[in-house]
């Protein structure tokens, strides 16, 4: 979804259903995240391990941003 880069845009407004729906996603995004980074740590090959890790970050971070912006965007309604 595009909605937490058009939330710092401030070009649309949206609904409260929406807002809580990437606020869900953000939230899934953050705990798959979370649950790659513990499942990397079980892998014997280095190189799917610094992999794993690196994507399980990522995700962690985009959805901990997401959550980030849809609340400011709330809080701003």
């Amino acid at each position: 979804m595009a909605i937490p880069t058009e939330l710092e845009s401030g070009n649309k407004s949206y609904s409260t259903l929406q807002l809580i729906l990437v606020l869900i996603e953000g939230f899934t995004l953050t705990l798959v995240g979370g649950f790659l980074s513990f499942l990397s740590l079980s892998l014997p090959d280095l190189y799917m391990f610094i992999v794993l890790i690196l994507l399980a970050f990522f995700m962690f971070f985009i959805g901990f941003h997401i959550i980030f912006v849809t609340l400011i965007a709330i809080i701003k309604k």
